[in-house]
């Protein structure tokens, strides 16, 4: 039989259990609680949830939130590359730009080949008129779809009417830029400035020496802004001169003779006899007179290039016939010796008779 003692220490005993329940509840239901603040909050602070934030303000054109949230981001995370762009685009929106630069430049260490990136700092750049450093970093840049960003900011470039490639000709080479603007070359390679020849467009670029050459160019407008170079290497190998024609081709003569020599049209004529002629000796003209004795014609020809041919020699020998002997005089009989012989013979019969 069960005594009331212990009667009394189950019951006991059955609140003592439905207390620790209800104290184990109270705590759980306190625990996720705090879970689900502690997730809130961390929600509420992620890069993600920030950004996603400040892109809506951004879009409502309210850039102080956007760059109140943009800047809790890059306290956190200051390689954060897409809060860094994006506060490069607020900050140059609200014309502040240092701040901008400073983001760009640091989003750009980041990721180099953003054509989005460099536009923002170019346009950075031209707001402040900062052309020579565009210019600039474009010779750094190799990724054309980068730099057809700074084509964007930047003169046309200039271009020429022949591309560069092998020739056999000399060349006349006309620069052309779609902005308004003076042309600038150089003829070796080297890059153009201001201080280069002025492209004259009522006169060509002629070219004419044989080997390479290469032609650089630069386009710079009224505002100083500067194209980024053109450049063409042409290759000039010019014909050779052809070899004149003489006629007649030597020989021995016994009358007077001239001599007539042909070339390749456009190209100058020089001769000498006995010796190799000289460029700028004595030019042929029409005809040569064979002279007298045994001597040997040279003749070269120089074609419009400057380019002269292979000496042609000819041997030609021309002695005259002696001339024929006079004939001696015939005696003549004068009217007096006639007469006087005359009178002889009359005398010489009367004196018979």
């Amino acid at each position: 039989m069960i005594t009331r003692e212990e009667i009394n220490e189950k019951v006991q005993s059955r609140k003592r259990k439905r207390k620790r329940i209800t104290t184990v509840c109270v705590i759980l239901a306190a625990m996720i609680v705090a879970a689900v603040i502690i997730v809130s909050t961390a929600r509420n602070h992620s890069e993600s949830y920030m950004l996603r934030q400040a892109d809506k303000y951004y879009a409502a054109h309210d850039y102080d939130e956007a760059i109140e949230y943009l800047d809790k981001i890059l306290a956190l995370n200051p390689d954060n590359a897409e809060a860094l762009l994006l506060s490069a685009k607020i900050n140059y929106s609200i014309k502040d730009l240092d701040r901008a630069e400073s983001a760009v430049l640091h989003f750009l260490e980041l990721s180099p080949n953003s054509a989005d990136g460099y536009r923002i700092l170019l346009q950075i750049y031209t707001g402040q008129g900062r052309y020579d450093e565009i210019l600039a970093k474009s010779k750094e840049i190799t990724d054309k779809n980068i730099l057809a960003v700074f084509d964007e900011f930047l003169t046309e470039k200039p271009t020429a009417n022949m591309a560069g490639g092998s020739y056999d000709d000399a060349l006349e080479i006309t620069l052309t830029s779609s902005d308004a603007g003076d042309i600038y070359y150089t003829l070796d390679g080297s890059e153009p400035t201001t201080d280069s020849d002025l492209f004259d467009k009522e006169e060509p670029i002629v070219i004419e020496e044989e080997g390479d050459t290469v032609l650089s160019a630069i386009c710079i407008d009224a505002k100083g802004r500067a194209s980024r170079v053109m450049s063409e290497t042409y290759s000039v190998t010019l014909p050779d001169a052809s070899a004149p024609v003489v006629d007649p081709a030597g020989g021995e003569f016994y009358q007077r003779t001239s001599i007539h020599v042909t070339a390749e049209e456009g190209a100058t004529i020089y001769y000498n006899w006995d010796e190799e002629p000289e460029v700028g000796g004595e030019e042929y003209y029409g005809s040569i007179r064979v002279p007298e004795g045994n001597h040997v014609l040279q003749v070269i020809a120089v074609n419009e290039y400057g380019k002269s041919s292979d000496v042609v020699k000819y041997n030609f020998i021309y002695y005259p016939p002696a001339p024929a002997p006079e004939p001696e005089p015939e005696t003549e009989t004068t009217t007096e010796e006639t007469t006087q012989t005359t009178e002889t013979s009359e005398t010489s019969q009367e004196t018979t008779e």
